[in-house]
């Protein structure tokens, strides 16, 4: 009878339903930290011994609600892992995205299940992870299981963690001379593929100029250009990122 009164009354008041503090993302830290080494992954090892693992972080996707989580940092860290829990299944089932036709399976056809919904990654990314999709920082989450891409920590984010393990994200593929690099004697601006496809959410941050983003990740010791320098991209490594 009082729970009956409880409920009568929540929906009298339109009480919204119970948020949650955090997902638990235990199981996959534990597959992280025993399959990814310095960004490599082990397949191998991962589909031979760890699938059961990382199928067991899937199925709980499949049945949380991300809404009910309590803030955007949980949300963020949700949706990151969630990305690269399916691109690490992607890639056990068969997915192989360096050549075009490939990297069409892997991000447009291959379907999983994450937030009660069925979903591609081109469609995690477009349209249920919304503006977060569009943070700067989580351009350097997000691990297509590439080597162009940022490497892939061997710890899951947490809604603790994930803006600081970003941020340290974003400072790392800074300093990559194969992601940054200025060529002082052609006084050329070489940069990832990263920073032109995604140009809209760094500039919005920072402007009218993605070098505006680079300057505030890179360390003092690193060598940068003064004003608008010639941009030119290095070619993305579709490689996968382990063996």
């Amino acid at each position: 009878m009082k729970k009956a009164v409880l409920l009568a009354a929540a929906l009298i008041c339109g009480w919204a339903a119970p948020v949650r503090a955090d997902f638990d993302h235990s199981a996959f830290n534990k597959v992280l930290s025993t399959y990814v080494h310095h960004g490599q992954v082990d397949y191998v090892g991962l589909k031979a011994k760890g699938s059961a693992g990382l199928d067991k972080y899937l199925a709980d996707l499949a049945t949380a609600d991300p809404a009910t989580l309590k803030n955007d940092d949980e949300r963020t860290a949700f949706w990151v892992n969630a990305y690269n829990a399916c691109s690490l299944k992607a890639v056990l089932e068969g997915g192989n995205n360096q050549n075009r036709a490939g990297r069409h399976r892997f991000f447009s056809e291959l379907k999983f299940n994450v937030a009660k919904h069925d979903m591609t990654l081109d469609d995690m990314e477009n349209k249920y992870m919304g503006d977060l999709f569009h943070q700067p920082l989580v351009h350097f989450g997000l691990v297509c299981s590439s080597v162009g891409s940022p490497p892939l920590r061997s710890e899951a984010y947490t809604g603790e963690n994930v803006t600081k393990d970003l941020e340290d994200n974003a400072r790392t593929f800074v300093a990559d001379p194969t992601r940054v690099r200025w060529d002082e004697g052609h006084k050329v601006l070489w940069l990832s593929p990263v920073f032109d496809w995604y140009k809209a959410d760094f500039t919005a941050e920072k402007g009218d100029s993605v070098l505006g983003f680079i300057r505030e990740h890179a360390s003092a010791s690193e060598s940068l250009p003064d004003g608008a320098p010639d941009v030119q991209y290095f070619d993305y490594d579709w490689s996968l990122n382990g063996n």
